[in-house]
């Protein structure tokens, strides 16, 4: 067999070998593409995380955020995102402003495809993993000013929030009192992503009550709000508002 012809085989052959890779890292690529919320878990902390994946060929790229880093060192703004998939994984990274920095994710499809799992690590340097759950096309709108009541146990309030809708995330300002000693009645921030209809959120606030995690559901006609919440004191209990002019 002549040379120019034995290496022309041996080209086809290779190609033809990789080509079901290639297929599967592309086909890997496009699953993965749409809009994604929930949770990143750290060594002693948690918070929202959301990404916005498009894909083409085997690459994928899009946005990333998340919320809750200590002290708000790092930024919770949309972040550009870029990747490739390869060996039945995913791996992109984004750059956070603020301490967090370079960040680096891993992650795969759950089976059927509804919710990815992975690992990040971060130029802080913080490591942790996160799960993401897809989000339908439709998103009910939180934002807007509501007003309304708080109820725990033994004692109830007055309650104010202010929220504003950036995709499938929310961020503003709750303020509620009366307030036991040692927690204060002053704005405090608000930061949730939008998961199946709910608006899982956390209030950072001053004082000895901390940081509140909050589950918000909407009505059908959009005028009231319903939550329950707990805060770092382990007080737990229910709020209803409802949607100013």
């Amino acid at each position: 067999m002549a040379p120019a012809r034995t290496d022309r085989l041996l080209v086809a052959a290779a190609i033809a070998l990789a080509a079901p890779a290639v297929h599967a890292q592309a086909s890997l690529a496009a699953a993965s593409a749409g809009t994604w919320a929930g949770t990143w878990f750290g060594q002693t902390r948690d918070g929202t995380m959301e990404m916005v994946i498009q894909a083409e060929g085997d690459t994928v790229s899009g946005r990333a955020r998340s919320g809750n880093s200590p002290d708000g060192a790092c930024s919770s703004d949309w972040a550009p995102l870029k990747g490739t998939a390869a060996n039945g994984r995913i791996s992109a990274e984004y750059v956070v402003p603020g301490r967090c920095g370079r960040t680096e994710v891993t992650f795969t499809l759950e089976p059927g495809g509804d919710a990815i799992t992975g690992e990040w690590r971060s130029a802080w340097p913080s490591f942790g993993t996160f799960k993401l759950v897809k989000q339908a096309a439709g998103v009910p709108s939180f934002a807007g000013t509501w007003k309304g009541i708080w109820q725990a146990p033994t004692v109830d309030g007055r309650s104010e929030l202010v929220l504003e809708a950036k995709g499938h995330g929310v961020t503003g300002r709750v303020r509620s009192w009366p307030q036991p000693p040692g927690c204060t009645e002053d704005w405090a921030q608000v930061s949730g992503t939008v998961v199946d209809g709910k608006l899982v959120a956390r209030v950072a606030a001053r004082g000895i009550c901390g940081t509140t995690d909050v589950v918000y559901t909407i009505n059908a006609a959009g005028t009231e709000l319903a939550s329950t919440w707990k805060n770092e004191l382990g007080i737990s209990g229910t709020s209803r508002f409802t949607r100013e002019p």
